[in-house]
Parts: C-alpha cells; sequence; structure tokens
C-alpha cells in the first residue's frame, strides 16, 4: 500500500455515466466524487462530462476528470504523504471551485477560468474560508483559512499547472490553455536568514529547562521537549523524516578501523541515506531514553519512534510501549513552536527585543535544519559535506547555506 492508498483509504468513487459537454450555463446532469471522498460541505458533486479540451486518446485508464487526478497523484506524488497531502489540497481546491462557481469540469475549463482562478487565490471570499481547522466531515469545513500569500498563491499555481501539463503529457487534455506561472519579484529562498543564531538557541533551551517537571508526565514532557530540540538541531531532518522514523535507525556502523554512529534515513524521494550523528546527539537519545524507562541504546527491531507521542503515557510517568506510537508532523511542529514562543518569552525579559522578534518568526522545524546546515557550511567550508549532510540532490543548493561572504563584509565595515 502506497502513500496515495494510505491518504484514500476508506473512501470509494462514485460511479456515474458520462455524456457530453452541456450547452452554456447549464451545468452537468451527472456527477462524480473524487477517489478520496468530497468533504461534506462540498458533497453535491463534480460534473462529470467531457469538456472542450478533452483529447480523443490518453495513455491514461480513467473515465472521469477526476479519476485522471487520481493518476497524476499517484504518479507524482505516491512516495511522499506531505507532498501527496499538498498535491492533492490544491487538486482539490481547483476542481470544486470550478464546480461551485462555474459549473464546469476540469477538462472544460479555458484561459480565462485559470486567470480568474489566479485572481481568487488571493481573495476567496469568506464563504470559502473556515474560521478555525476543522475535519473534512464537518460542515464547517471550508478550503482556505483565509486568502493565499504571493508565496502560496504561486506554490498551489505551480502545482496546479504540473497537473495540467500532466494531463496534456498523457492526452487526456488535447492542448494547455493554462498560462505559466510567473515567479513574483522577491520570493527567494534563504537560510542564512531563517536559522537560529547561538544566542536564539540559548534562549530556546533556557525555555525548555524552565518547562514544569513537578509530576512524572510533566518531566517526559520536558524531556522530550529537549530532545526534539536536540535531534532538529543536529542531525538535519525534516519533519516528516523524524516522524516515520524508530530509534534504532540510529545506529553504529563500521567505518576504516572504527566505528562511527549514523542516521539511517529514507529521505525526500524514497532515498536511503545514512548521515553521521555527533556524540553530544547520542547523549541527549540516552537522556531521553532513561526518561522513558528504557536501556540507553536502541536494541535491533526495537521499533520506538524517534519523537514518541505521550497520548498513551499514564500518571505515572510509564508508557504502554506495545501501542507507542509517532507524533504527526503536525504535533512536532506545536512542540517546537511551543519551545521558540517560551524562547522569545525569555528573551524579552533579559530585554533582547532584537533576539525575541526572531524566535517569534522562527517558528518552523524547517528553521532547525537550516541552523545545522548553516553552522556546517560555516564550520567547514565545503559543501559537499553540507550537501551530504541536508541530502541535496543540487550542491547548488548546499551553496547558499554558506555566511562566509556576509561574515567577511560585516567585519570588514566594523570600523567604517
Amino acid at each position: 500500500m502506497n502513500v496515495l492508498d494510505n491518504l484514500n483509504r476508506g473512501t470509494q468513487v462514485v460511479e456515474t455515466v458520462e455524456h457530453t459537454e452541456p450547452g452554456p450555463g447549464v451545468a452537468a446532469c451527472d456527477t462524480e466524487n473524487l477517489p478520496w471522498g468530497l468533504p461534506v460541505a462540498f458533497s453535491e458533486g463534480l460534473p462529470r462530462y467531457h469538456g472542450r479540451h478533452r483529447g480523443s486518446y490518453s495513455t491514461l485508464q480513467s473515465s472521469s476528470d477526476a479519476e485522471a487526478v487520481a493518476e497524476w497523484l499517484r504518479e507524482k506524488a505516491s512516495d511522499s504523504k506531505p507532498t501527496a497531502r499538498a498535491y492533492r489540497r490544491e487538486a482539490e481546491r481547483l476542481l470544486i471551485w470550478a464546480a461551485r462557481q462555474h459549473q464546469k469540469s476540469l477538462s472544460d475549463l479555458d484561459r480565462n477560468d485559470y486567470v480568474a482562478y489566479r485572481e481568487f487565490l488571493s481573495n476567496p471570499g469568506p464563504e470559502w474560508i473556515m474560521d478555525k481547522r476543522y475535519n473534512r466531515q464537518q460542515s464547517n469545513w471550508r478550503p482556505f483559512m483565509g486568502p493565499l500569500s504571493t508565496k502560496s498563491s504561486y506554490y498551489a499555481l505551480t502545482v496546479v499547472f504540473s497537473l495540467v501539463k500532466f494531463l496534456v503529457d498523457t492526452g487526456w487534455l488535447k492542448a494547455n490553455p493554462m498560462p505559466s506561472p510567473k515567479k513574483p519579484k522577491g520570493i527567494t529562498f534563504n537560510p542564512q536568514a531563517r536559522s537560529l543564531s547561538a544566542q536564539q538557541k540559548d534562549y530556546v533551551y533556557k525555555g525548555v529547562e524552565q518547562m514544569p517537571d513537578g509530576s512524572a508526565v510533566q518531566r517526559l514532557q520536558k524531556a522530550r521537549a529537549k530532545w526534539v530540540l536536540s535531534f532538529f538541531l543536529k542531525s538535519a531532518a525534516r519533519a516528516t523524516e523524524a516522524c516515520t522514523h524508530t530509534m534504532n535507525d540510529i545506529k553504529r556502523v563500521p567505518i576504516k578501523a572504527s566505528s562511527i554512529w549514523v542516521w539511517q534515513v529514507i529521505g525526500k524521494g524514497n532515498k536511503e541515506s545514512m548521515v553521521p550523528v555527533s556524540q553530544s546527539l547520542i547523549t541527549a537519545m540516552v537522556e531521553f531514553r532513561t526518561a522513558m524507562g528504557l536501556s540507553p541504546y536502541p536494541s535491533v527491531g526495537e521499533g520506538i519512534p524517534l519523537i514518541p507521542s505521550l497520548r498513551n503515557v499514564n500518571r505515572n510517568g510509564e508508557f504502554d510501549f506495545e501501542n507507542l506510537e509517532s507524533v504527526t508532523s503536525r504535533q512536532a511542529l506545536r512542540i517546537v513552536k511551543e519551545r521558540m514562543a517560551a524562547g522569545a518569552a525569555i528573551a524579552t525579559h533579559a530585554g533582547d527585543c532584537h533576539e525575541a522578534a526572531a524566535l517569534e518568526n522562527s517558528a518552523s522545524t524547517h528553521w532547525l535544519r537550516h541552523t545545522i546546515l548553516r553552522e556546517v557550511a560555516d564550520r567547514t567550508g565545503d559543501m559537499r559535506i553540507v550537501q551530504a549532510m541536508g541530502r541535496h540532490a543540487n550542491i547548488n543548493t548546499s551553496a547558499i547555506y554558506s555566511t562566509k561572504d556576509l561574515a567577511d563584509l560585516a567585519s570588514a565595515l566594523e570600523d567604517l
């Protein structure tokens, strides 16, 4: 069972009968569901008919636009659950918008429709926005939490463009009516500005030390928070990687005449790598495992998640190890956000307003990944090492982590 099967599990495809394109302004008589199911608030179904851009021959096995979208998802995103979820969200938004706003099928959308959709993303209207997160099975669910930023709109359009291009390449559509998304000015990736300074890290760890520890559960929460920060700051892990691996993926392997600790990780693109880890990370792991009541080092086949959920811990701090689960990426993010906020509060109390503001804006697990990669780049100056640590496909990605030129320029300006 692949990632997409997991996302789609428990849903059913609504069987419908195709018919020809409806006349202008007339809604399609037949409707279809999505293979992963429609949210309750939009359960009226999607128009199902041959739109004007449908090709006469396709290499896909689909019989409807929704099924063709599912084939795109299986091919483009099945190796990564977060990617599958993000792609599915953007495809669903487009299909629901086309149905609700224009009573059109995907294969009937023309260039003007895609231009209108681009404008819609930045101003979807209150009927498309939910005031807080709801489950898809709740009537208050909506596709948006608010208007999309310029950056988020660009991402959404690039995903949709990928979908349309796939449908053209496979013959499902006979032409591509969607304008190519243009990257807005000012959208650049700068990991140097998205990482923590040594002072900021110190504030965050002080925030952990100030966590309450009067009960066994509180002591575990404190120990886990420290472990989470240490792991992300020392391994360059992505959130999904940290939440899908176990502690016995950290192991010793022989190298030359000795052996080293490594994290054996299956990462982006389903690629397997071995990342050396520092002794300080091993020490942090031993401390957390001891707090959990485990042996200092993982045993083969143990299966303890890297970041375990505390849901099955009793009031005495004892784990139900047989039913132990990992936290989700969202839960890991929440842990990091809470620690960043606590660190910002300590910085504010110390009168360090600049560092406090930086921490308030850095509440992300990915900032911790950027931090260790920037530190490795600055310490070694070897972008091949940064590439290996970050598991980048392109060394040019690794090169942008170096701050040497920036530091040299700042030093040169000190006495001017």
